[in-house]
């Protein structure tokens, strides 16, 4: 059984926090926010102590997986903080994105590295949420990609609403690696709206395009990724495990 504590008595570190309790090998025992009234709430919700601090937390909590599910303006302190005192960690994605994680920068990479550094001398495990990876439709699609089901792949075609981009990209990169070579279009201080069409290549001399909105809707799906091969093409829709591989070069 592996002792969990929960740090975060938001919406989101309380789901994080259900789907680890109700695993069959998992428990929360501690709940941790400075904030009082989240503090309360995370405590009715596992019926398990808390803590207004992380220091008090270490102190006073043998869990040996911390659910960090705290913003990503301010995630590496405590990452590193944990670390150091030997507890293993799952997060949120991004990492770290001090102007929040619709304008990841450069800068926060330089912020998140000595804490990616430290982690790997540790010894721990360190996880942080692509739970997309394990959706029926999506690993089907990596699956037919990395084992050849598809061919030679020819172009990659991605759409996202904002509130799965960060999954959409890490779809992308799951199956095809980096590409070589990236460019963009979008204004991320435009007003009323948050607008991103990318265009990439990869080394093999595969395309592809990402288009990004905060405008669509979720009832045209939140995500679309099609990746086109010289045998088959096949593409993964939305969180309802939308799946369709389909020969390639059929035109009458």
């Amino acid at each position: 059984m592996v002792k969990c504590a929960l740090i975060s008595g938001k919406g989101m570190g309380i789901m994080h926090g259900r789907n680890f309790n109700n695993h069959p090998d998992a428990k929360v025992v501690a709940v941790c926010d400075m904030d009082p009234n989240l503090l309360e709430t995370a405590k009715k919700e596992f019926n398990v102590p808390g803590y207004s601090s992380i220091d008090e937390l270490l102190a006073n909590c043998d869990a040996e997986l911390m659910l960090l599910i705290v913003n990503e303006t301010r995630r590496i302190p405590p990452l590193r903080q944990l670390i150091s005192a030997g507890r293993n960690v799952f997060t949120e994605k991004p990492l770290c994105g001090l102007e929040g994680q619709y304008r990841v920068r450069e800068e926060d990479a330089k912020i998140a590295a000595p804490a990616i550094k430290e982690w790997r001398a540790s010894g721990l495990k360190f996880g942080i949420d692509y739970n997309y990876r394990f959706m029926t439709h999506f690993k089907k699609l990596h699956e037919d990609v990395v084992e050849g089901r598809l061919g030679k792949i020819c172009m990659v075609r991605a759409r996202a609403h904002f509130n799965c981009w960060s999954h959409v990209i890490d779809q992308i990169l799951w199956s095809m690696g980096l590409p070589e070579w990236v460019r963009v279009l979008g204004n991320p201080n435009e007003p009323g709206g948050w607008q991103r069409m990318i265009q990439m290549k990869w080394a093999n001399g595969t395309i592809g395009s990402l288009d990004g909105s905060n405008t669509w809707g979720f009832d045209e799906h939140p995500l679309r990724v099609k990746i086109v091969g010289d045998k088959c093409h096949a593409e993964a829709r939305g969180l309802d495990g939308w799946y369709r591989r389909c020969k390639s070069n059929t035109w009458p």
